[in-house]
């Protein structure tokens, strides 16, 4: 690189803009390496390690309770007939009882809730 001419203003100015982006190529390599370096270090392939599995397991757990809220949704509707046991519930409404009509005990709607029976 030729020194610029003090006397030439744009020189001064391109000259700097030279240096300028040779000095972010430098600082942009360094920080690469710097990364790759952090990135290398046992701890942190362990840490990412850990993350995948807890990622994996975490997947593996909504996945079975959207498997079993399926199993639920199939077990609600009764396919004969039923108990006339009605109760109300302040999130769920009217809930019915998903029973045969001669069950013994707690009327129960299949979703987890249950009341006495008339």
């Amino acid at each position: 690189m030729n020194a610029p001419d003090p006397t030439n203003v744009y020189d001064v100015v391109g000259g700097m803009f030279e240096q300028l982006a040779a000095a972010a190529a430098r600082h942009r390599t360094e920080k690469e390496r710097i990364r790759k370096e952090r990135r290398s270090t046992p701890e942190a392939r362990r840490r990412r390690s850990d993350a995948a599995h807890q990622g994996w397991e975490s997947r593996r757990a909504r996945e079975k309770a959207e498997r079993d809220a399926d199993a639920r949704k199939e077990r609600h509707y009764p396919t004969g007939p039923t108990c006339d046991g009605m109760d109300t519930h302040p999130v769920a409404g009217e809930i019915f009882c998903a029973l045969d009509p001669d069950h013994n005990g707690d009327c129960d709607d299949m979703n987890g809730l249950t009341w006495p029976a008339p």
